[in-house]
């Protein structure tokens, strides 16, 4: 097979077997499930868990964590629900940490975060720290950002950029200052992050010089 048809074929495959290409893009990464917090919730049962602020509820639109493109998602302005109950964390005491498992490792590159938002507009987080852990045990702990959020009763969300993108899975908000004291609280949070390359594509691309390779060296 000549290099020209090989290079078709791969090209092809790559197209219908695998995900878009994107350029200096960012996907929106939901925070995954919950493995460890010591933040206590403000209500009995779960009208305020903190599962509520990684499930999309409240949100005006959703998304497709690893899909949706995350400039054209904010760029619409995604509003989050006023009312708390169902739609919102909302713990009682200051400060505190929730651990999570992405799933996967991703390149995170920002952090979007809906603040708290009803008639009490100073019930939210201004402080969060996040880390990252090589496993699931979060025995050893790197900082990857420290970010300040406004507590202005904003139905939007606010975002950071990390200072480069970082690989990581096991993520860890430390909630280091809530807007009013005992109440720290948030509607939602979402992640994003820069897309690898497909092992597919990689394949391709090595594939393909090797065939180049053996090509021109036939032509000496």
């Amino acid at each position: 097979m000549s290099y020209r048809r090989v290079c078709t074929v791969l090209l092809f495959c790559f197209v219908a077997f695998s995900s878009p290409i994107r350029v200096n893009g960012e996907i929106v990464i939901d925070a995954g499930t919950i493995v460890g917090t010591n933040v206590a919730t403000h209500a009995p049962g779960t009208a305020y868990s903190i599962e509520h602020a990684i499930n999309q509820s409240g949100l005006s639109a959703g998304y497709t964590s690893g899909v949706t493109d995350f400039s054209s998602y904010f760029a619409s302005n995604p509003t989050h629900a006023v009312s708390g109950v169902n739609t919102h964390f909302l713990g009682i005491t200051n400060g505190g940490y929730v651990d999570f498992d992405l799933g996967q490792t991703y390149n995170l590159s920002s952090i979007a975060v809906w603040n708290w938002h009803n008639s009490q507009g100073n019930v939210g987080v201004t402080d969060i720290q996040v880390f990252k852990s090589n496993d699931d045990t979060f025995s050893t702990l790197s900082s990857i950002g420290d970010f300040d959020f406004s507590v202005n009763g904003s139905t939007t969300a606010q975002l950071r950029q990390f200072s480069i993108p970082t690989s990581a899975r096991f993520i860890r908000l430390d909630i280091a200052n809530s807007g009013f004291a005992n109440r720290p609280g948030f509607g939602e949070l979402a992640f994003g992050a820069v897309p690898e390359p497909s092992s597919f594509l990689m394949f391709a691309l090595g594939f393909a010089g090797l065939a180049g390779r053996r090509r021109s060296i036939k032509g000496v």
